[in-house]
């Protein structure tokens, strides 16, 4: 992953970092937001709106829909909606 932009916070005495505002404007976060931390498995950190991203009942519930819509698929093709649901969630 390319870096396009690099911005650095300051970590206070009680644990709280204040999010940059050009970073809480680009994940479109506001007083009271949340905000998800991921951990890859490369050991990287990412941040995202909550609002941003689909919980894995939505996703188990999704694929359930389709499952009864369209019967047994073929595993290439649930690889496929897999993605279509969570995008950039797990890239």
């Amino acid at each position: 992953m390319r870096v396009q932009t690099k911005v650095e916070a300051t970590l206070s005495s009680k644990g709280q970092l204040t999010i940059p505002k050009n970073i809480r404007q680009l994940l479109n976060i506001k007083t009271g937001s949340k905000v998800v931390f991921m951990v890859l498995a490369d050991g990287k950190i990412e941040i995202d709106n909550a609002d941003n991203l689909q919980s894995e009942k939505d996703v188990q519930n999704e694929l359930a829909n389709y499952y009864r819509k369209y019967g047994q698929v073929e595993l290439e093709e649930t690889d496929r909606m897999l993605e279509d649901f969570v995008g950039d969630w797990v890239s």
